[in-house]
């Protein structure tokens, strides 16, 4: 597994360990530079938005060595922006995702939800495999 994925699945299941709602995967590693992997999850309040942030950034850290390029919301606990550069966390209260719709910005993305997981990953292993070869 690439660094880039075991950063993104460590995130990701960041998200459920603390009851993330609605966490979704979007892989943008062939129609963008602007990252590789963007991860959108709800919290219901401004406290759990800040948990799901704090423990993002403890599972990173404990599982991949990597930090953040930066962090931006946290104080209000709205929309926190967790920036590792080629993965990008958005962590947002649920209405503010509502609102904001980040999902839709890519519609050629098709959103990879907590029941697809393990499988994407799966896959996207045996990918990097067969292109190596």
């Amino acid at each position: 597994m690439t660094q880039n994925n075991l950063l993104t699945k460590t995130l990701f299941n960041a998200c459920l360990d603390k009851k993330g709602v609605n966490p979704i995967l979007l892989d943008l590693s062939e129609i963008s530079s602007y990252a590789e992997h963007v991860i959108i999850v709800s919290g219901t309040s401004d406290r759990q938005v800040q948990a799901l942030s704090d423990h993002i950034l403890d599972m990173a850290k404990e599982k991949t060595s990597l930090y953040p390029v930066g962090v931006e919301g946290y104080e209000t606990g709205l929309w926190v922006l967790i920036d590792f550069g080629y993965v990008v966390c958005h962590v947002f209260q649920e209405e503010v995702r509502e609102e904001y719709h980040l999902e839709d910005i890519w519609p050629r993305v098709k959103p990879v939800g907590e029941e697809a997981f393990t499988s994407y990953f799966v896959k996207s292993n045996k990918k990097t495999a067969s292109e190596s070869v």
